[in-house]
């Protein structure tokens, strides 16, 4: 699989041979160590140079993978079948997982992580990706509870984490992304992790994909979540709109008409705020309201968003280095869009939305009123 172009679909390109292979690869990868090895450095940890600073201690099966799918090196075929047999190979090699360049082979880009009992192919994170897995990713997937049975739905699925850990939960999942290259990745780890009779996936716009009168008893989305400059270019995984909130409130709006009776929904985002708080809870306040539901706001942590603050900085520094636009005329247009909103702090949050709560209405958490601690953890 080429982490640039989009692949073939996995469903309509493999033989049963290759997909054994897929299927077998994270228990290979399990007993040669390369599962517990990464997870010393975290949860979805992605700190390459902490890693390569290592790679010289481990044994020399271990030191291959890690730096074949984890730091994008280049392999001799000779290094390579210390782990894995000729023919599993040429099976990595047909579906595009491995390339072979100069008489070497390497990934073009994708690295296999171990994330909560599962292991997922995503390309390595770059200026402007167009597949994103990062912090708030397993933060979203760590929360997730759907009952056993539960018919499941997950929306900006990506590469498919928050979907692999619904129907490991025993539900039966649609899941749905627009990417197409986002949805090959999801494809390709639904094969990975041997689900492929729990889950479906969906190429399409959010509810558009679905049929009519399709219900769930669960919906989770991890939408495009940071605010910014709305008329300014900022990478597609990330833009949020002028406050964080775009995506988040298309999804809430259907969401009623979605929810079975009973059923809940999860979705994690930041947004725009003051000293207050987060501004958009007055809006969810009123949506809660109207709707009859039950709306928890998680809000563990914020951050300045102000000229200086190492959020402003880092969201101004995404944006010019993905598009080649001028850093300082970057910094101006968010300064004055941010004094235009009133904000100049960053919350993160999670929603927590229940249809048919004997306790309707809308109530958040103040954790971020306490000095310390992370931004998604404590």
């Amino acid at each position: 699989m080429n982490a640039v172009a989009e692949p073939t679909s996995v469903d309509d390109s493999l033989s049963n041979r290759d997909l054994a292979v897929l299927r077998g690869l994270p228990a290979l990868v399990l007993r040669e160590g390369y599962i517990d090895n990464l997870l010393l450095y975290g949860v979805g940890h992605v700190s390459f140079d902490a890693v390569r600073k290592d790679l010289a201690a481990l044994p020399p099966g271990l030191r291959m993978l890690t730096s074949l799918f984890f730091l994008n090196g280049e392999e001799s075929p000779d290094e390579v079948a210390r782990v894995f047999a000729s023919h599993e190979v040429q099976a990595l090699l047909r579906l595009g997982i491995l390339l072979e360049k100069a008489g070497r082979l390497h990934t073009d880009g994708l690295i296999l992580l171990p994330v909560l009992g599962h292991v997922m192919f995503v390309p390595r994170p770059i200026a402007d990706p167009t597949v994103y897995f990062g912090e708030d990713s397993v933060a979203l997937a760590v929360r997730l509870s759907p009952r056993r049975g539960s018919r499941c739905l997950d929306l900006c699925s990506g590469p498919g984490i928050q979907a692999l850990r619904s129907a490991a939960a025993g539900g039966q999942v649609v899941a749905v992304e627009i990417n197409t290259v986002a949805a090959a990745c999801n494809e390709l780890n639904i094969a990975l992790n041997s689900l492929d009779r729990q889950i479906e996936l969906r190429r399409g716009d959010l509810y558009a994909v679905l049929r009519p009168g399709e219900r769930f008893d669960f919906v989770s989305a991890n939408p495009p979540l940071l605010p910014f400059v709305p008329d300014l270019p900022y990478p597609f995984v990330g833009h949020g709109g002028a406050d964080g909130m775009r995506v988040t409130w298309r999804i809430l709006d259907q969401l009623p008409e979605v929810l079975a009776d009973g059923g809940t929904a999860q979705v994690i985002g930041t947004c725009t705020g003051d000293d207050a708080g987060p501004h958009s809870r007055i809006e969810l306040e009123r949506y809660a309201s109207a709707h009859g539901l039950q709306v928890v706001m998680t809000v563990p942590a914020r951050g300045k968003l102000a000229l200086g603050s190492r959020s402003f900085e880092w969201l101004a520094e995404s944006c010019a280095n993905a598009t080649g636009l001028a850093l300082d005329m970057v910094k101006q247009r968010f300064a004055s869009h941010l004094a235009a909103l009133g904000a100049d702090q960053l919350y993160a949050y999670y929603l927590t939305v229940t249809k048919g709560s004997p306790r309707p209405g809308f109530v958040m958490t103040q954790q971020f009123r306490q000095p310390g601690g992370g931004f998604w953890f404590r």
